[in-house]
């Protein structure tokens, strides 16, 4: 699941997302919100997508899909974006897609930051989560992590990120298997053993379970071949 940046080129594009028709222009870039659902019907010659993977401490979406498809107006930024990515110059492209990013989390500030406060109890399970992710991490021993007792923490986690103790641990293991796939040449053995698992096979369904392909497929998908 990923936030995705359109950027319309010369012409324009609809998209149809929760119930509404959006038309997208070549003077804009456009976000969509993880979790989104969305078709699209393109009158551009080209239309620029970006994917990203944006998410706070907790794991969870910066942006609600309850309220649509936002739009930037930059041109520089824009352009600059367009013209990394046809020129196939990833690094430069990510800087200014994060850029991007970074406009449009501003109006989300205040409310991402009174979800900061309301998980400040659980600052040692979210930095355990994020450094040291393993399938080994039951709720048991993130909530020793927090002095709580597991109904305890698994109830005030809850109430104070919107998932489950279980599923950020989940996420947290999955957001570094995808990691590794993607920018290391570790197989998926030694992936699966790094990340706890003590069968590859296991490993491989959960993975295809929460994704929808297999590790390799997704390595693949990602790296382009």
């Amino acid at each position: 699941m990923v936030t995705r940046l359109f950027l319309p080129f010369e012409g324009r594009a609809r998209i149809r997302a929760v119930d509404r028709d959006y038309i997208l222009t070549d003077d804009r870039i456009y976000l969509l919100p993880v979790g989104m659902p969305f078709e699209t019907c393109y009158h551009c010659d080209v239309l620029y997508a970006y994917h990203l993977h944006v998410y706070d401490e907790t794991g969870g979406p910066l942006f609600d899909p309850a309220q649509g498809i936002r739009e930037l107006c930059e041109d520089a930024l824009r352009a600059g974006i367009i013209e990394a990515m046809a020129a196939k110059s990833d690094g430069i492209a990510e800087a200014l897609a994060f850029a991007a990013i970074r406009r449009f989390v501003e109006p989300e500030l205040d409310r991402l930051a009174s979800r900061h406060l309301r998980t400040e109890r659980f600052r040692s399970v979210i930095a355990e989560v994020e450094q040291r992710p393993s399938a080994e991490l039951t709720v048991v021993r993130l909530a020793a992590l927090a002095c709580l007792s597991p109904s305890a923490a698994s109830k005030g986690f809850r109430r104070a990120t919107g998932v489950s103790l279980k599923r950020f641990a989940l996420n947290g293991v999955l957001r570094r298997a995808k990691e590794l796939l993607t920018y290391t040449d570790l197989s998926v053995t030694e992936i699966a053993t790094q990340l706890g698992y003590g069968e590859l096979s296991y490993f491989s369904r959960v993975f295809k379970r929460e994704t929808g392909i297999p590790p390799v497929s997704y390595r693949n998908t990602t790296r382009g071949f």
